[in-house]
């Protein structure tokens, strides 16, 4: 638009000390109706997209609900592996730990991702409003308990996969699923909310 390239023009020109300024005060002002014309215009298609967006993706207490299922999954998986350590060889337990290592890890992350969503809607909440701050207190109660049992849980998998004995590996298996234990008992309350 003239306007656009009126001020684009000024602001280049600005540049050469010797020029003086002039006012593209008419032009800005154009300039800002246009843009506020164009948002205008938008924001019914913004608001649907994000309505859209809102129901395509999972709630937070679905979300923690799904991880509660494979942490749930994952703690009975390393129970059988604890089962079988002592009586197994070293190296059979480490192939073992570096699975449910990996298992681990990945679980982990989404508890990261989980933990994001939370804090997300803890930020969105309006602390003058009761009831908004109770949600508020709320999230930083489940981002407490998801604080923990991931990382424990990760460290005595990784010991399961250095340690030399199989009885210190059945301890570490142990370990881990007591941390488990815990990551899904804070999964289950954080979904029933």
């Amino acid at each position: 638009t003239p306007a656009w390239q009126t001020v684009d023009r000024e602001m280049n020109e600005r540049l050469n000390p010797q020029r003086r300024p002039s006012s593209t005060r008419k032009e800005a002002e154009a300039i800002a109706v246009a843009v506020k014309k164009a948002i205008e215009l938008l924001r019914p298609a913004m608001e649907m997209a994000r309505q859209q967006i809102a129901q395509l993706a999972p709630k937070i207490s679905e979300f923690a609900e799904q991880l509660d299922k494979e942490t749930e999954e994952l703690k009975e998986e390393t129970a059988k592996k604890e089962d079988v350590a002592e009586k197994s060889q070293p190296e059979q337990n480490k192939a073992e730990a570096e699975k449910q290592l990996a298992a681990q890890e990945q679980l982990n992350e989404k508890v990261e991702t989980l933990k994001d969503l939370i804090r997300a809607d803890a930020n969105k909440q309006d602390v003058l409003q009761t009831e908004e701050r109770e949600r508020a207190r709320d999230a930083d109660d489940a981002l407490a308990m998801l604080q923990e049992p991931p990382p424990a849980a990760e460290r005595a998998l990784e010991n399961a996969v250095q340690d030399q004995e199989a009885k210190s590996q059945a301890q570490d298996f142990a370990e881990a699923v007591e941390q488990q234990q815990k990551l899904e008992q804070a999964l289950e309350q954080i979904a029933k909310h």
